[in-house]
């Protein structure tokens, strides 16, 4: 006896009414990593990480190293608040740093850890 296989193909047809979305604000959660994961250079190089953030809105952005907030200075650059440049790179630069990103009550956050190599007579 030979079998038939057969393929059914259902179609609906859906009325719907159109709806005035423009005053509401999509909430996503907030996903955030730091490029590269992890980083090794010499004494004296520019340490560069990238803090991307995936979800709307994006919320605030806060650079930690070592659990300690950063500020700017003349070596710690943030020419947007998603990027993180260390110039001029030390042996007490190396250490883990977090990218934190904070909307209303929730706080997400991602790490990155910077090696540093080379002479240790640079310094």
């Amino acid at each position: 006896m030979k079998q038939r296989k057969c393929l059914y193909l259902g179609i609906t047809s859906f009325e719907y009414n159109s709806v005035d979305l423009s005053g509401i604000n999509i909430t996503q959660p907030h996903r955030v990593a730091i490029t590269p994961p992890e980083l090794r250079l010499e004494v004296g190089k520019t340490a560069t990480l990238n803090c991307s953030v995936f979800g709307n809105p994006s919320g605030t952005v806060i650079w930690k190293k070592d659990m300690m907030t950063m500020l700017p200075s003349p070596r710690v650059i943030f020419p947007n608040p998603y990027l993180l440049q260390v110039r001029q790179i030390r042996r007490q630069d190396a250490g883990m740093y977090q990218c934190f990103v904070q909307r209303d009550i929730y706080s997400s956050q991602a790490a990155a850890r910077i090696i540093i190599g080379g002479n240790i007579y640079n310094d």
